[in-house]
């Protein structure tokens, strides 16, 4: 749900939600607001009670629109640790790799070269795009046919194939965890649920009997703000797609200042 939005630049869609919502929420209420006047402002008490309701009502779609926000800002900065502990797993097993015995050792880091530079230019354009890259798999994959090819035969050669294979486990297994990421994202349940938790809280904001311009103010700023985060919670929610997403810049670190360097 709402994948259009990752088409067009980030304060785009943020207006469309902010102002789309307003307008919608407005136009509602002079709609309904002649309705409601004849149907349930016959009692004195009516505001009182659609307050209450109010009040009621927004402790918990409140409470419900918070745990979303948290839950999805939680997943992305988890999608940004493991890019960064992944980037990082992949310089130590660049470092142990040039430990080890020629001539597998320049097959072996040449192997590394291709794959850092295969994730950073073709995984995170397909990441953007939703799609779960394989090209990084057949690299690693590689790798380690030709690691389990050495044979050391010195004890500084077996520590270093030791923590080299120490370090592919945890560079395949954080790899993992990363591409898990890519197509993960809030249920479309639990976005029907939030639309129809927003329109509920604007529907009883309408039920309330003020002066016009104040109805008007009120319904537009409670819609607006609702907007917003609801552009937020989708924005987020894919951390590998739109303009604020996780970045390859840790892979790219390891790339300029170790690999390429070399």
């Amino acid at each position: 749900m709402f994948s259009w939005m990752f088409d067009y630049p980030t304060w785009v869609v943020g207006l469309i939600f902010a102002l789309g919502a307003t307008a919608i929420s407005l136009g509602g209420m002079f709609l309904v607001r002649p309705l409601f006047h004849r149907w349930i402002h016959g009692n004195d008490k009516t505001n009182e009670m659609v307050s209450l309701n109010i009040a009621s009502f927004s402790v918990f779609y409140g409470i419900l629109l918070g745990l979303v926000a948290v839950g999805v800002y939680a997943n992305y900065a988890s999608a940004e640790d493991i890019v960064e502990r992944e980037a990082s797993t992949l310089a130590a097993l660049y470092s142990d790799t040039s430990a080890m015995p020629e001539p597998h050792r320049a097959v072996l880091m040449a192997d590394l070269r291709d794959y850092a530079k295969e994730t950073i230019e073709k995984d995170w354009p397909s990441q953007a795009r939703n799609i779960v890259p394989t090209g990084g798999t057949d690299r690693v994959n590689k790798y380690l046919t030709d690691l389990t090819a050495v044979h050391p035969t010195v004890k500084p050669d077996e520590i270093a194939y030791a923590e080299a294979f120490g370090q592919y486990e945890k560079l395949v297994e954080l790899r993992s965890n990363r591409l898990a990421k890519v197509d993960s994202g809030i249920p479309d349940l639990l976005w029907w649920v939030l639309g129809i938790g927003a329109a509920f809280t604007i529907g009883i904001i309408w039920m309330l009997d003020m002066e016009i311009h104040v109805h008007g103010i009120l319904t537009a700023v409670l819609s607006m703000f609702l907007g917003i985060v609801i552009f937020l919670i989708a924005d987020m929610n894919k951390p590998f797609r739109g303009d604020v997403l996780v970045g390859s810049e840790s892979y790219e670190l390891v790339y300029n200042s170790l690999m390429k360097a070399r």
